[in-house]
């Protein structure tokens, strides 16, 4: 009954992985590979300047292997307040800032800052517990052309309490000689580079005893909440950490929010059926995987779950059928195959000890091409197809268990029994 959650191994973002004209290549440092998992994809999203003519573009990206597993897991940390980006026309210098204090002790390795054409004046430091002040980045004239990654040559450390402090200022007048727009006009946040932005990024190593990140990471969820309470992007992220640290009731809240907001999102509606069978709500959980596959039918994950929900609910050839699906699309998934074959064995031992051989035989059929190699199958198989009169059949089944087996004394023992049958 164990559930599958989406994104379940907890794994934020770790790396810096872009780059642009003027960057310098950096090996990562030992012990902090980048795992890349398998049936990963690969999106490359190139920004481009015009040129006012057609270009041919052909952009290649260079993957560099170690054999040596990653021993130091960094995250990264955003700080943001793209919201106070509300920028009038004229203005010489228009500030937001974000605050964030840090829930555990780290080490910085890396900050990367990013605004766009307005930005002058970016700033970000640190203000430890005794009120002292540690800069982290200082960029008087910011030039977006220029934007980079900016490693440490050593690891600022900060303690736990440590408040992260990211201040931005903005020029929208006229003076200004990066000003995309003249006449100045209003500038809001955005994606497009005559819109507006305010990041920080953060790449940092944890210290303390066991796995610190989630803590950071929960720290990072509610600041953000704080600031954009309507995100479900953040409920479903904090709600999904509670989860995974079996607080099912307490991520129900985030997860519900999250739907709320976004009803549409395959990922929130699976993880909310989670939450809610693991808190004893199974109807309701069985509702929201359905949920689920009706925004994203090919969802194994949910199919998965939903079919666990089934059959808590005693719907064992409704939950069969959705296995059948999940092994359909994934034929490596070893959990849907080990929960069908469970199923089978049930339903084809009912079955035949009601002497209803025939849909007994059904259910080994299947579970043969499911577990060839097993032998005690192939003899069940066997037994239930001789006593359907297929000594044919069952010969072929007793065979392939002591292919398997070729120690399995009862296969043997059917096997001489039938074909001395055979010979009558």
């Amino acid at each position: 009954m164990d559930l599958t959650i989406e994104a379940g191994t907890f794994d934020p973002d770790s790396h810096f992985l872009f780059w642009k004209p003027g960057g310098v290549p950096r090996p990562e440092p030992a012990g902090m590979a980048w795992q890349l998992d398998v049936a990963s994809d690969l999106v490359l999203n190139v920004h481009l300047q015009p040129s006012g003519k057609p270009e041919f573009v052909q952009p290649s990206i260079g993957l560099y292997f170690t054999d040596q597993p990653p021993t130091r897991r960094p995250m990264l940390i955003k700080l943001q307040n793209d919201h106070a980006l509300n920028i009038p026309a004229g203005i010489r210098d228009f500030t937001i800032a974000d605050d964030f204090e840090l829930p555990v002790d780290l080490d910085v390795l890396a900050i990367y800052p990013h605004a766009h054409y307005l930005g002058t004046l970016l700033e970000a430091f640190a203000t430890l517990a005794d009120g002292s002040r540690r800069w982290l980045i200082r960029i008087p004239q910011w030039d977006v052309n220029w934007q980079s990654v900016y490693s440490y040559r050593r690891p600022v450390s900060l303690p736990k309490g440590t408040v992260v402090t990211m201040r931005y200022h903005y020029d929208n007048s006229a003076s200004n000689p990066r000003n995309p727009n003249a006449p100045p006009k209003r500038v809001m946040a955005g994606n497009q580079s005559t819109d507006e932005m305010g990041h920080l990024w953060l790449q940092v190593l944890t210290r303390g005893e066991g796995d610190q990140r989630p803590v950071l990471q929960e720290a990072l969820m509610r600041h953000r909440l704080a600031l954009f309470p309507n995100d479900p992007s953040a409920h479903l992220n904090l709600g999904t950490l509670l989860l995974n640290r079996s607080e099912p009731s307490v991520a129900i809240p985030y997860l519900q929010e999250s739907i709320r907001l976004a009803p549409e999102q395959t990922q929130a509606w699976n993880n909310y059926g989670a939450a809610l069978q693991s808190s004893g709500h199974l109807e309701e959980a069985v509702t929201a995987f359905r949920r689920a596959l009706e925004t994203q039918p090919d969802f194994p994950t949910a199919r998965y779950n939903l079919a666990n929900g089934l059959l808590a609910q005693g719907k064992t050839g409704e939950a069969a059928a959705n296995l059948r699906l999940v092994l359909s699309a994934t034929p490596a998934d070893q959990a849907a195959r080990s929960q069908l074959v469970a199923i089978l064995v049930r339903l084809g031992g009912e079955a035949a000890g009601a002497g209803r051989f025939p849909a007994a035989a059904e259910s080994y059929r299947e579970l043969v091409a499911l577990e060839p190699q097993n032998a005690d199958y192939r003899n069940n198989f066997g037994m239930i197809l001789a006593k359907l009169g297929d000594f044919t059949g069952a010969v072929s089944q007793f065979e392939a268990a002591l292919q398997a087996n070729p120690s399995h004394a009862p296969a043997r023992r059917n096997l001489d029994q039938v074909k001395a049958r055979m010979k009558k």
